[in-house]
């Protein structure tokens, strides 16, 4: 249960995407006040197969990234490749399971509204090129072997809570998977989040519980301006920033980059079709096919993933690659159809080595139609060098009071994955920051916390963010 104020916090929220949507359902069930500013093409969520009017291939209006994600839930670390951080990946782990137990309780219980959440349990299965027992002729060895690496993963996640883990190879033929690009596989019971449906149902959620949404854009250090900005949107106590690539800029942290991705979209129905279950090749399974397990990488930057996600009963979404490209002042600030770093088409010889890998490794996708309407999708994965930061603002303000700013950004290809547990993160951040404690670093709160975060992560559905209640 949320706590009872005389008089509410106020929580000033910048950022619409699934980081800043799901921060805001945690802080407003806590009992908060909320404010959520986002540029104004950021707070308009539509449906692309209706939408679109211009004409095949057309995108007539704006998408987030968490609109165009993949939205597959992955244990860390996650297909795309981007977790390298240890103490990321370490904090990335807990808050992955604790956004699988809300999503999975999403998924299982229906709206009080009626309304389609848009979030489904279907089955994940990842293949391997090689048996995960297998690490000979490997002359890295050990942690620095893909191989060993991939088969610890396996047994962490097998033993996190997840349901329905089963490991063999059996799944190969189950599937009807090319038996040349697997000989070993491992499933389980993930969340899927139909995007198109989720990102508006969550958004007017938070308005129905109380959250007020600004279209504004804002621009600077924010360290700069934080006291103008509080007294601007309603005397905010607290100010969360989750504003993706944008943090680059709002958090004064040049190691924010735009990490490409793009899916093809295809319609789940044909021979051998539907497809009912995740099906996908990791960018570090990939790199199992070299002898020596070094990463592999295409001239153009991408790594060899294979993604293919019913998305729903109609649509399956194929991919995937992870471009990492330099930030440009404009990005944050442009819509899709403005954006220079999102022209990729169809013919573009990346997409389709994309698209023939997918249909290499499940063949049944060799006839497979294009969604007319929107049959190709892209975006920008608001990726961090160091991963993912949930921490409060370390640099003083310049009276040398501490800043009362938590930063939740840099979660590349796992915002839907790390939703929640980072909203629960954030939401003790700002219970410290609300009792004026003095912040700490991510890598000393680990140091010193260990335990506490062990507790914190364990699911406890008492504390879980309640639907519109």
């Amino acid at each position: 249960m949320g706590k009872t104020f005389d008089a509410p916090p106020h929580i000033l929220v910048i950022g619409s995407g699934i980081t800043g949507l799901a921060t805001a359902w945690v802080m407003l069930d806590e009992g908060y006040r909320v404010t959520i500013v986002s540029p104004p093409h950021a707070s308009t969520f539509n449906n692309p197969t209706v939408d679109n009017k211009v004409g095949p291939g057309s995108i007539s209006h704006p998408r987030l990234t968490s609109q165009v994600a993949g939205a597959l839930w992955e244990y860390p670390p996650a297909v795309c490749g981007s977790h390298t951080n240890s103490l990321s990946l370490a904090y990335s782990k807990g808050w992955a399971m604790m956004s699988y137990q809300i999503l999975k309780i999403f998924a299982s219980q229906p709206m009080a509204s009626g309304d389609d959440n848009g979030i489904r349990m279907r089955k994940s299965v990842f293949f391997f090129p090689r048996p995960l027992t297998d690490t000979t002729d490997c002359p890295l060895g050990g942690e620095n072997c893909k191989v060993h690496a991939e088969s610890l993963k396996m047994e962490e996640m097998a033993e996190s809570g997840v349901s329905g883990f089963r490991h063999s190879a059996d799944l190969i033929a189950e599937y009807a998977i090319n038996p040349a690009m697997a000989k070993d596989a491992y499933e389980l019971d993930v969340p899927v989040i139909d995007t198109d449906v989720a990102m508006p149902f969550l958004r007017n959620l938070v308005i129905f519980k109380g959250a007020v949404l600004v279209e504004e854009t804002i621009t600077g250090d924010l360290l700069t301006q934080e006291e103008s900005l509080r007294k601007k949107y309603g005397d905010a106590d607290v100010i969360v920033n989750a504003s993706g690539i944008a943090a680059h800029e709002l958090a004064n942290d040049d190691t924010v980059y735009p990490l490409r991705g793009a899916l093809i979209r295809v319609k789940n129905i044909g021979p051998g079709l539907p497809l009912n279950a995740a099906l996908s090749i990791s960018a570090d399974a990939a790199k199992m096919t070299a002898s020596d397990c070094n990463q592999r990488h295409n001239d153009d930057g991408s790594n060899e993933i294979v993604f293919i996600v019913p998305r729903s009963s109609d649509t399956i979404v194929l991919g995937g690659i992870a471009q990492p490209l330099p930030y440009l002042e404009s990005t944050p600030n442009t819509v899709p159809a403005d954006n220079p770093q999102l022209s990729l088409q169809m013919d573009s010889p990346v997409i389709q080595a994309m698209f023939d890998r997918c249909k290499s490794l499940f063949p049944a996708l060799a006839n497979a139609e294009l969604d007319e309407a929107y049959p190709l999708a892209q975006g920008l994965r608001p990726t961090r060098k160091a991963g993912v930061r949930v921490e409060r603002e370390l640099r003083k303000l310049e009276n040398g009071a501490h800043s009362r700013i938590i930063h939740s950004y840099g979660h590349g290809g796992s915002g839907w994955s790390l939703s929640f547990g980072c909203a629960f993160h954030v939401l003790l951040l700002v219970e410290e920051t609300l009792k004026g404690e003095a912040p700490q670093s991510m890598a000393k709160r680990w140091q010193m916390q260990e335990e506490t975060f062990d507790e914190m992560f364990r699911s406890d559905e008492g504390n879980l963010p309640r639907g519109n209640d």
